[in-house]
Order: structure tokens, then sequence, then C-alpha cells
């Protein structure tokens, strides 16, 4: 890994442990209701030509070494991605290591760095393609979860799609549990593996 992204990587984690510390009543309250559900036939779905620093971004990810991603984590890793890479237009989905590389992406590029990180620790997630028909015009992550009845999050029934059918909530950009760069109009018109998307030319844009 570059030193430079290594150390923006650090100083992220160190900024967000102090403000998630400093808020950590919150987060057992809201953020810990939901639990990822986890399948390791889903770390195919990064493929098999990442660098070894972008696994080792994705490993650092889980700060407490347990083998697992919280929410909490979750929320440090998209802080960081927010915070450190740029929305760039482009005409594909951009492999993880043209994301860094470049210094960011557009919307497919950041849900497939999110969608991968989980996917390379067993967590099931996919990229969706969102739209107000059925065009694609926005894209993010969504993720499954073991149940629907946490307060405050915005969940998906799922079936279809070659999707494990269940309930799903939304990762769009920095925002865990609803939507950011677009509102409850917008539905579900695509939803990918993030292997399939890398360097595709954007339809529907």
């Amino acid at each position: 890994m570059s030193s430079s992204i290594k150390y923006r990587l650090i100083i992220a984690i160190i900024l967000n442990i102090v403000c998630l510390s400093a808020s950590a009543q919150y987060y057992h309250g809201y953020h810990q209701r939901v639990t990822f559900v986890y399948d390791n036939a889903v770390k195919e779905n990064i493929g098999d030509d990442l660098s070894e620093e972008v696994l080792q971004i994705f490993r650092n990810a889980d700060i407490n070494g347990d083998g697992k991603i919280s929410v909490r984590e979750l929320q440090i890793f998209q802080n960081w991605l927010q915070h450190n890479f740029r929305y760039i237009k482009n005409s594909t989905a951009r492999h993880p290591d043209d994301f860094i590389r470049e210094g960011g992406g557009n919307c497919e590029g950041f849900a497939v760095m999110t969608t991968c990180m989980l996917n390379y620790h067993g967590i099931v997630a996919f990229v969706a393609g969102f739209g107000r028909v059925t065009t694609n015009r926005h894209a993010l992550t969504i993720v499954q979860v073991t149940n629907n009845n946490a307060p405050g999050y915005l969940f998906y029934t799922l079936r279809g799609w070659g999707l494990p059918p269940g309930y799903y909530i939304p990762v769009d950009y920095d925002k865990i549990g609803g939507l950011k760069a677009i509102d409850r109009r917008w539905k579900i018109a695509a939803v990918y593996k993030p292997k399939s998307l890398y360097w595709r030319y954007r339809l529907n844009y």
C-alpha cells in the first residue's frame, strides 16, 4: 500500500474512532440493531485481480480484527471513502485499483468499493442500480441483514435478480440504512456482482 493511502486510512480511522466514541450511545441504540448476513461464496464476486494494496485497504476495515465487519466499522470505511475520494464523472464503473489510483470515480465506483470490501469479508452485498422508473440513474450498495425491525432503517425485501432472498439495507455513500443522493421514489432497477461492472460501459446514463 502506498504511504499516502496508508496515512490517510490511519488518520481516518483515528478520527472516526474518536467521533464514534463520543456518540457511543447513539450507535448502540441505532446502528447496532442490524446484523449482516455472511456467506463465504460472495468472496468470489470481487474477482481475482485486485492488487495487494486494495486488498489491504479491505483488511484494514476490520478495525478490531475479529474477522467481521460491524455497522460501526462500515461507517468508518464509508466516511474514509467520502472524505478522501471525489466524485469523478466517467463512462465506466472503475475497477477498485483504478478508483484508488485516480482518486475516486462515479457513483458506481463508490458502490463497487463498498460492495467489494463487504464481499471480501464474506458479507452478502451487491451493487444496485436505481431509477425513477426502470432506467438506471444511480448506483449504491445493498447489504443483506438478518431482520427488518430496526427503527430508522430503510429495508428492501428482495427476491429475484439472482439474490439470496431476504432483507437488504442501502448504503448510499456515507449513509447506511438510508438514501443520500436519491429519494424513496427511486426504485431498484438492476442488481450486479461488483466484478461484472469493472470497466463496463454505463448504460442508460
